[in-house]
């Protein structure tokens, strides 16, 4: 959600309010379909969601951060703000 990007994304990421699902659509389209894409939230569940999507969408290269950016932060990576 908004708040969580606020605090700090990973370097180029953009965000997508996925519980606006038209507006998620609709950037996601804007998005080049054949370039490599790593899907994060939170914890992991709504990435796998909207990875679903992209799928959908034609997007053929899709990760996903594995436990969401706690797990990230678990780690001590970085972040951006």
């Amino acid at each position: 959600m908004e708040d969580e990007f606020r605090h700090g994304h990973l370097p180029s990421a953009y965000h997508i309010n996925q519980f606006k699902p038209e507006e998620t659509r609709q950037r996601l389209q804007t998005l080049d379909p054949t370039r490599p894409t790593l899907v994060y939230c939170a914890l992991g569940t709504r990435s796998r969601e909207t990875a679903l999507l992209m799928l959908e969408l034609g997007f053929q290269d899709i990760s996903i951060l594995d436990g969401g950016i706690h797990a990230w932060l678990q780690a001590k990576l970085p972040l951006t703000k």
